[in-house]
């Protein structure tokens, strides 16, 4: 819904949107993987396929010369949260941020996207509401009623 609006407004990029969503049509990548003991080929190809959109042109080159730097953003558990290296972390916007931690760490890539969301449209859109079984129950009626589907060793009694 956040990224709908926005793009409404015109204030997201579609071809940072599309990269977000899709890393890039993956093609044979001529370029040579600077932190190869620690960075995939698969991320590396992102990154260079992130370096040809506009505003992202000097990424492949920065992080050939300072991967080092890199290194400290994969190697956090928080990555979404830190700063990025060099100019990048005043450079780029939340969205391209987004992009930058779908290169490097596609598994925090939800909390980032989740973090993205509260910080535009609020923490109430990220948080789910607590479950109320009584007001639950209130709403069934005899041709309405509650179906759960638990998950196993669940207990919908312990409250």
């Amino acid at each position: 819904m956040t990224i709908s609006i926005q793009r409404s407004e015109g204030t997201i990029n579609e071809q940072e949107w599309l990269f977000l969503l899709t890393g890039g049509v993956a093609m044979n990548n001529n370029f040579s993987n600077p932190a190869d003991s620690w960075l995939g080929n698969s991320e590396w190809g992102e990154i260079c396929r992130l370096a040809n959109i506009p505003g992202f042109q000097e990424l492949r080159e920065h992080f050939v010369f300072s991967s080092h730097m890199w290194k400290e953003v994969f190697d956090s558990p928080t990555p979404h949260r830190m700063k990025l290296p060099g100019i990048w972390d005043k450079k780029l916007n939340s969205i391209q941020k987004l992009c930058i931690i779908r290169c490097l760490r596609r598994d925090k890539l939800v909390l980032a996207v989740n973090d993205y969301v509260a910080s535009i449209s609020g923490e109430k859109f990220t948080v789910p509401p607590p479950f109320d079984l009584d007001a639950c129950y209130n709403d069934s009626t005899s041709t309405s009623p509650l179906i759960f589907i638990l998950s196993p060793g669940s207990d919908p009694m312990n409250r």
